[in-house]
């Protein structure tokens, strides 16, 4: 497994500033550092989807399917009906919960955990070959994600 990971000039200073912070609140410091950016996106007006994340919707069939393409190379084709149990799915396992893949979606994907990341597997034909991994607290923004194309696929928000 592959991680994308940067690594940000901060003073030493500011690492044990930014530990002592994870620690009061009982998070891992990447676990805080990904929850302080996503409420400051929030509070700026940006976008909280994922770089390199896209979701794209073909509603206009009768079968309304979604793409989600990652990082402009694989991409996963569900059902839109699907978007909303993926993104329980991938929360659960992001809680750490043991639980199993979702059978509603055993035909397309399986969630998966593998090692500390939250994997996703395609399955069948369309989806093929597909492996995608996220630290715990970005499958949680992922799973947001999903959520928020969800309900612009409803027509709400």
């Amino acid at each position: 497994m592959t991680r994308d990971m940067t690594s940000v000039g901060l003073p030493g200073v500011r690492g044990l500033q930014l530990k002592a912070l994870a620690r009061h609140h009982g998070l891992p410091a990447s676990d805080y550092l990904g929850r302080l950016i996503d409420r400051e996106l929030e509070a700026a007006g940006l976008s909280l989807d994922l770089p390199g994340i896209q979701i794209e919707m073909d509603s206009d069939q009768p079968d309304a399917r979604v793409m989600v393409v990652f990082h402009d190379k694989a991409a996963l084709q569900l059902p839109i009906w699907a978007l909303d149990q993926l993104a329980i799915t991938v929360m659960r396992f992001a809680s750490g919960e043991r639980v199993e893949s979702c059978a509603d979606l055993s035909p397309f994907i399986s969630v998966e955990r593998r090692g500390g990341a939250v994997t996703i597997v395609g399955q069948g034909t369309l989806n093929n070959g597909l492996h995608q991994s996220f630290a715990p607290n970005v499958a949680v923004a992922f799973a947001r994600q999903l959520q928020r194309a969800a309900a612009r696929a409803r027509g709400g928000a």
